[in-house]
């Protein structure tokens, strides 16, 4: 869902403003996070239409490839991702108990298969994090999104950035919610400080 993870940026950075401080206080990363919230429902629709655009037809698009089984056993690369997409596409259409099954199976076999540097899957985990928080859904979304965000700091790139600043703005509006607000300016201030550093450093 990269275009989504774009979209956050771009209004995150909006929020920003010319006359921001080069080290916002983590009280001051907080309240910007927390001012994107009300773009959340537009963007979610956003999301869904681009997925839907890609994959208007998860059970159709299954029939096509060949089953886990024998990608698993061939190692196959491109069709583990191409289960991955599926996974996920099942899951935005409204199928999210076949769409987690299919990523469970999916995420078993992802290092072995992919290596353990390659960051598909902590992107899958993450947008499906991301709708569970849209949810309200913590319990499932904690977990998605901390495993999500640890996987792509440790395999930092500018490909994966977008995707690790919505899984702190997530983490960070989710901590505020629930009462935890150390944790929340922890993951506000990581995300400010790593669009602050898109704008300012090549990685």
């Amino acid at each position: 869902m990269k275009k989504l993870a774009a979209t956050l940026l771009i209004c995150l950075l909006c929020t920003v403003g010319s006359a921001w401080s080069q080290s916002p206080t983590p009280d001051e990363c907080l309240a910007r996070v927390k001012n994107m919230e009300p773009m959340l429902p537009k963007l979610m629709d956003s999301a869904s239409a681009a997925i839907h655009a890609l994959l208007p037809n998860p059970a159709a698009y299954e029939k096509t490839l060949p089953t886990m089984a024998k990608v698993i056993a061939t190692k196959d690369k491109t069709n583990l991702k191409n289960y991955g997409g599926l996974s996920e596409g099942f899951f935005f259409a409204g199928d999210k108990v076949k769409g987690e099954k299919l990523y469970n199976q999916f995420k078993a076999n992802a290092k072995t298969i992919l290596g353990p540097t390659d960051t598909y899957q902590a992107l899958i985990e993450g947008d499906m994090g991301l709708v569970y928080f849209y949810e309200k859904n913590y319990a499932k979304a904690e977990p998605m999104l901390l495993d999500s965000k640890n996987q792509l700091e440790a395999n930092l790139t500018a490909a994966v950035a977008n995707n690790l600043i919505t899984d702190y703005m997530c983490l960070s509006m989710m901590y505020d919610k629930k009462g935890k607000p150390a944790e929340a300016k922890k993951y506000a201030k990581a995300l400010v400080d790593l669009a602050v550093k898109q704008r300012s450093k090549p990685f």
